[in-house]
């Protein structure tokens, strides 16, 4: 057994993880993913909830992160709020049912926000979000 917590082997494995590692069909299902949250967040753009993460990821505007659907760029971590309400507001996200059911599509406007104020590639996006799907699904 190893003497490593479960949080520095979650660390380990998130930093470890090559592009280059991941399979083809596993790149093909993210993209798939982040098409299906796209999708999410067209659809409910218009709701009321989703207005009021609008307004207030805009009162703190930075150049960092994007939110879909405006000309707004704020935080992250806003970004990631706005976005992820978006995503999850119709229920229409992906879903996993494993040992805890959950919607791991969740982790993708965080994916995204993070991966824009970072400057991150295409490939770079794509593997932290197989990262975010791996420790959801297997926790």
């Amino acid at each position: 057994m190893s003497d490593l917590t479960l949080a520095r082997r979650i660390a380990r494995y998130a930093c470890e993880l090559s592009v280059d590692d991941i399979p083809e069909p596993v790149t093909a299902c993210v993209r798939r993913r982040l098409v299906d949250s796209l999708a999410c967040i067209l659809g409910a753009y218009g709701a009321g909830p989703v207005q009021v993460a609008l307004a207030m990821a805009a009162q703190t505007p930075l150049p960092a992160a994007s939110v879909f659907g405006t000309n707004l760029r704020t935080t992250p971590e806003l970004a990631a709020f706005a976005n992820g309400v978006m995503v999850r507001f119709l229920d229409y996200n992906d879903g996993y049912m494993g040992r805890e059911p959950g919607h791991p599509s969740d982790n993708i406007p965080a994916c995204l926000a993070l991966a824009e104020a970072e400057g991150a590639t295409g490939r770079e996006l794509i593997a932290a979000i197989v990262v975010a799907y791996e420790i959801q699904m297997r926790l």
